[in-house]
Formats: structure tokens, sequence, C-alpha cells
């Protein structure tokens, strides 16, 4: 059957795209969710057990700090708890990092060799990384795992975004993008709920990544059932369109500015909810799971109305309240409501309200940011790069967890404040994407050559 023409594609095969690109993201979640939940767990069950051997993976600062070698074995739970705080920083930063080569390298693939191709491949390496995670004998391998499923979830980004944004008309971009930008906290929300059913122990959680490999089924869907972006087959058969290359054009003419600016806010959300909101998951303890549930719910109003939210009132505006709520929001959480008070989970779910906000506008605003022929890597690589600043931002809490001997509120209320920066890169932003940017002399011919 021969590809569908922009003008030929039915409402059913918009429909049809709009939920597998929902379905993908739903999935990117639920690993995103299943790897804040196991990680702490795992890296419980495979670091040493004794107290001896955890005194041993002290470092000369800790045993300074303990109060000396002979106080050691008495610190050594505490010792043991930072390990274990550290290694969730680790592996959450494996993650980002590899969401951010994926999102710039298979967002470049989706642009190249079609919108679902790169929508297949994403999916099926995140499901690959979960299975591998519940086959790892230790944390190193535990680390190549989460890479793994973050070069998929970052992949999928961009191909989801751009294969759903160029099916529908403009009139129904918001609302697009209010459901892809939920679709990720739903996955969130389903996956702290499967764990609640599940209680994630050292027994139970490589169970639980086995389960995160299902996925790979709506892989062969995409690939086999779903059309590809007409728009994008329009421009890669188009007569008027040479080869470029992708990466290296978002970084001169008139795209620069976009680009970079992309890069910033994209990475001011990233960085705050992964270098701060998740500390509330792990710091909560027992009650992880329900905690989890709280913020996704939150996080599923916040991000399904993000888009609509910056359509009525305007992209900057929109992101300067945002990134304020949310800093005022989680310093309180850190430093005056801890998990034992009855105010945490209305607090949690706030934070969550407040904080995800961020990624319903996002797939309204990245999108006008570039021209359809490197809109997949214009997307990828503005919100990927902003994993790399999450993931540096992570391990470096790391570092802060390791100090602060596992207090996550002490590390929290610091890493909130990279939403201040929301503040002023907004400040800088173009105020509404396509319409703020010049169309530049190739993008004029090509219209030209072949108007819509």
């Amino acid at each position: 059957m021969s590809q569908p023409t922009e003008l030929t594609l039915t409402r059913n095969q918009r429909r049809w795209i709009l939920t597998a690109a929902f379905c993908a993201w739903l999935g990117a979640g639920m690993q995103m969710g299943l790897g804040t939940l196991v990680a702490p767990i795992a890296a419980d069950s495979l670091l040493p057990r004794a107290i001896d051997d955890v005194a041993r993976l002290a470092t000369p600062s800790q045993v300074a700090f303990a109060g000396g070698p002979a106080a050691v074995g008495v610190s050594g739970a505490k010792i043991r708890k930072g390990s274990v705080g550290s290694q969730f920083a680790l592996q959450m930063a494996a993650m980002q990092f590899g969401a951010a080569f994926g999102g710039i390298f298979l967002g470049r693939f989706a642009d190249r060799h079609g919108r679902k191709r790169g929508l297949a491949l994403s999916i099926t390496l995140y499901s690959l990384g979960s299975a591998a995670a519940a086959l790892a004998p230790r944390t190193e391998f535990l680390l190549a795992s989460r890479f793994l499923t973050g070069l998929g979830i970052g992949g999928t980004w961009p191909a989801a975004v751009a294969l759903a944004g160029e099916a529908w008309p403009d009139a129904a971009k918001a609302k697009v993008a209010g459901i892809i930008g939920m679709s990720a906290n739903v996955g969130i929300l389903l996956q702290a709920l499967f764990s609640q059913q599940l209680q994630i122990t050292v027994v139970t959680w490589r169970t639980a990544a086995y389960c995160g490999a299902a996925p790979i089924l709506l892989a062969l869907l995409v690939l086999k059932l779903l059309p590809e972006s007409p728009q994008w087959l329009r421009e890669r058969t188009g007569t008027a369109v040479k080869e470029v290359a992708p990466i290296t054009e978002l970084f001169r003419g008139g795209l620069i500015r976009n680009t970079l600016i992309g890069i910033c806010l994209a990475a001011v959300p990233l960085v705050g909810a992964w270098g701060s909101g998740k500390w509330l998951i792990p710091w909560s303890g027992t009650e992880s799971a329900n905690t989890q549930a709280v913020w996704a719910l939150g996080a599923v109003i916040a991000s399904a109305l993000g888009g609509y939210i910056a359509a009525q009132f305007g992209r900057r505006s929109t992101y300067f309240v945002v990134s304020l709520a949310t800093l005022l929001v989680n310093w309180t959480i850190y430093d005056r409501v801890p998990p034992t008070n009855p105010y945490f989970l209305p607090m949690v779910f706030l934070s969550g309200l407040c904080g995800t906000v961020f990624f319903g506008w996002l797939p309204l605003y990245l999108p006008e940011l570039f021209p359809t022929r490197v809109r997949a890597t214009g997307i990828g690589l503005t919100y990927n790069s902003g994993r790399i600043a999450s993931a540096v931002g992570i391990y470096y809490a790391a570092d802060l967890m390791t100090r602060f001997h596992g207090e996550y509120a002490e590390v929290g209320k610091i890493t909130s404040f990279v939403y201040a920066l929301g503040l002023i890169v907004i400040l800088f932003a173009p105020a509404g994407g396509d319409a703020r940017r010049k169309p530049s002399e190739e993008e004029k011919r090509l219209l030209a050559a072949k108007p819509i």
C-alpha cells in the first residue's frame, strides 16, 4: 500500500499516530518510574551486605568524618545509606546520559530514515535495557543497562513529538502537545500503582525489570502498521530538498540562537525533576511507591494542561511562573515538610503539579523553533542536551549524598535552586516559536516550490 500524502491522511490515521506516540512515551515514562523505584533497592541488593564490607567502602574523608578508624564500624550503617543514595544518583545519571545521546543521535536517525523507524528503534532499546537490568550481577552492569534504557527514552521523545505534531493541523497542536506531555507521567503513575501491588523488594526487583521489556511488542506494531509522517515523506522526496548535515545546521545561521535557548529551557526542568524532585521518592522510605503515585498524579494533570496553559497565557509568562512556583514548593518540602509530616503527600502532589507543567509546555514550544527537515534532530538535541546537564547535576548530587551521609533533605534543598535559572533563561526566549523565527533562504525556496 502506498504511503499517504499530506492531503490524504485520514482522521483515523492521525488518531492512530497520536495513540502510538502516546503509548511509546507512556512506556518511556514507565521505564523512568521503574528506574526510580528499583534503583535504591537494586543497589542495596548488589552492594556488600556485611557491616565490615560496608566499612571498607568508606573513603578517608568518611572515616575522618565518622571520628577515626575506630568509629567506622559504628557508622557503617550510615556509610551504607550514603552508598545506596550515591548509587541511586549514579543510576539516574547513567539513564540521563543515555537519554541525551539517544535524543541527539536517534533524533537525527528519525530525520534521515523516518519518524516511525526512529520510534520503533527507540522503544526496542528501552525495552532491552530493562531486560538487561534484570540480569545485572553487579552495580557496574546495572549502570550499563540504565544507559541503554536511557538511549531508548531519549530517542522516543523527538520521534514521538515530531510524528504526532506533523500529523495534526496547527489548530490541534496545543492539545496534541498536552496529550504527549502527560503520557510519560501517566506511565510513571501506572508504574507506581503496579509497584504497590508487586511490592518491589530485594527479591522481586528483577521480576519488575523483566516486566519493563514488554513494550517491545509496541515497537513491532509501530514498524508494521503505522503510517509514516506525510510531511517528512514530502520533504524527503521533493526535488528541491538537498542533503544536509542536520546537527551542523542547528548551530549556524538563524537556528543557532533557537537551539541554544531550547537547550537551556529544557535543561532547567530536567535538572530540577531528576536532581531535586526525584529525591522525594527514596527520602520517603517504605512509602516510596505511594509517594511516586501521588507525585505522578499531579504530574499527569499538569503536563496534560501545560500546552493549553502556554497557548492561553503565553510561552514566556507560563515558564516564568512555573519556575518560581516549583522552586518555592520543592524548597519548602525539603526544609519544613519531612515524610513524617501529615502534609508531606499533599505537598508532593503540589510538587508534581508545579514541576511538570514544563513537560506539556516543551512539546508545544520546541517544535516551533525548527523547520521540518531538522525538526526531530532539533527537538532531540535541545531536549536531551538538557539531559546532559541533568546527568551532570545528578552526578554531583551523588557526591553531595555521600557527603551528607544519605540526608536527602539537605541535597534536595540545594538542588531546588536550579529553578531560579529558569527565571533568567526565559527572558531571552522568543515569544512564539515559528512566529518569531525568520525562515532561511532555503526554506523560502522550498515553500515557493511546494506550497501547502
